[in-house]
């Protein structure tokens, strides 16, 4: 799976750190799920056909549940919506 500009700014930019991290299948990487668990983080990321190896997958199959998947969807409606408001221009991992 190609990494995008997007995954590797937030691989990048993502802080040590606990809690869930959430997101879509476009974020189901070896090399992103890695690092959301190298960082402290229990990733809660949609599984996606072809799933990636790695520990950060294995973490991924173990904590997942469709149920605490949906909480993800409030938070991408309010950055969506901040986005279009503010453009998506603004630096906001800072």
């Amino acid at each position: 799976m190609k990494i995008t500009t997007s995954e590797n700014e937030l691989i990048e930019l993502l802080l040590e750190g606990s809690g869930n991290f959430y997101a879509d299948g476009a974020y189901d990487s070896k090399k992103v799920l890695n690092t959301v668990v190298e960082k402290g983080y229990r990733p809660i990321v949609k599984k996606t056909k072809n799933a990636p190896g790695g520990f950060g997958s294995k973490k991924r199959d173990r904590v997942f549940s469709e149920e605490e998947y949906r909480h993800r969807n409030p938070h991408e409606g309010f950055w969506g919506a901040f986005t279009t408001w503010f453009g998506s221009t603004d630096p906001l991992f800072y």
